[in-house]
């Protein structure tokens, strides 16, 4: 029998291991880090980079001692050359991601942009059409009502303001509520809007547009490599053969 795994006194046949990849979901995953492997291999990480890189990483898990760093190592299940290679892998991705999108991101910053603003917003919810209509025909005429509906609707039942929410990402809003706010003024009352089992009114209280920081360019970077990756792994999956042929990775 020509076993590939041994697990206690079970050994495993590729037959056996490929279906069980697939029953516990680690076949996109495994196919995941075999395509960044390919990715990187070509691109080169310092001695001093691994070095730097591996004191660096000691120190943030306050690992100062050796003792504490072989224990660490040892609940790992690695040893330090392990942990070194590990470490000259993330050195090596990051400059993969600079090579291929670094040049992408001003470009993809503007596209990304009308999701990435951040929004501050009072919202009301209502369970009926009517009253959220009344609420609103009141709203206009006394704004500053916004936080005190209970005290003209003592006895109404389904009446939920939020106050303010955010800052938020105007991409984490519903998208109803998004589309509203992406060509409005600030201190806009806005008409009665279904929301699933909801009427909401909302009123726009402040637009943060986003900035393009050294944070936001890592976001973005590693926005794209993500989805570089997922596509390249759905693309193998597509074309994998589920009667135990060979899965071509190109």
């Amino acid at each position: 029998m020509n076993a590939v795994l041994q697990i206690g006194n079970e050994a495993l046949t590729p037959e056996e291991v490929m279906p069980l990849l697939a029953k516990y979901q680690v076949w996109p995953h495994l196919l995941q880090g075999i395509v960044i492997d390919q990715a990187i291999a070509s691109i080169n990480c310092t001695l001093s980079e691994k070095e730097n890189a591996v004191q660096s990483f000691y120190q943030q898990s306050h690992l100062e001692s050796e003792g504490d760093r072989q224990v660490w190592l040892q609940q790992q299940g690695m040893t330090s050359e392990q942990l070194e290679s590990w470490v000259a892998q993330k050195i090596r991705l990051e400059k993969f991601k600079q090579i291929v999108w670094a040049a992408e991101i001003e470009a993809y910053f503007e596209q990304r942009k009308p999701q990435l603003d951040h929004v501050v917003y009072s919202l009301i919810r209502v369970n009926n059409e009517a009253l959220a209509q009344d609420i609103y025909n009141r709203l206009k005429n006394n704004p500053d009502a916004f936080s005190n509906l209970a005290q003209y609707y003592p006895e109404a039942q389904g009446i939920y303001t939020t106050g303010l929410t955010g800052p938020v990402e105007l991409g984490q809003v519903y998208p109803e509520i998004a589309r509203i706010f992406s060509d409005s003024v600030v201190g806009q009352f806005f008409p009665v809007t279904p929301l699933g089992e909801w009427f909401v009114i909302v009123r726009l209280e402040d637009v943060l547009p986003a900035e393009l920081t050294d944070q936001m360019r890592r976001r973005l970077l590693n926005e794209l490599f993500e989805k570089w990756v997922k596509d390249r792994v759905q693309n193998i999956l597509s074309h994998s053969k589920p009667d135990g042929e060979k899965t071509i990775i190109s």
